[in-house]
């Protein structure tokens, strides 16, 4: 009896174990938004376009970090395109690296939707 006990523990765990390994793996994939899409394919942008989606009035907020275009819109840290004293519709890749506690990481949480062409 308490073989059966053991094996059908060691059984559950084992089955939890690579549940919790596929869910990680599905979200670090679904997050990651540039090694979906090759920075090649992004359509081109032009600031002007990406300064018009400000965030404000209903619009959409996008920013520009590193000549890649995010839309920002649906983040909640991004109200009224506005995050942290950062404003939607520029380009804050120099703001980001010298006043951003946390750097470029979060942002392959966001949708690249373009670049800029240099």
């Amino acid at each position: 009896m308490k073989k059966r006990y053991l094996f059908f523990i060691l059984l559950l765990m084992v089955l939890l174990l690579v549940i919790v390994a596929c869910k990680t793996d599905k979200a670090s994939d679904s997050n990651n938004t540039t090694k979906d899409v090759a920075i090649e394919e992004l359509p081109i942008m032009v600031m002007e376009e990406v300064a018009l989606n400000d965030g404000n009035e209903g619009r959409n907020a996008y920013i520009v970090v590193d000549g890649i275009v995010y839309d920002v819109t649906s983040s909640s840290k991004w109200k009224s395109g506005t995050h942290n004293g950062f404003q939607a519709g520029r380009d804050l890749s120099e703001e980001i690296l010298r006043d951003s506690p946390h750097g470029t990481k979060v942002l392959k949480n966001i949708k690249a939707i373009g670049r800029i062409e240099k």
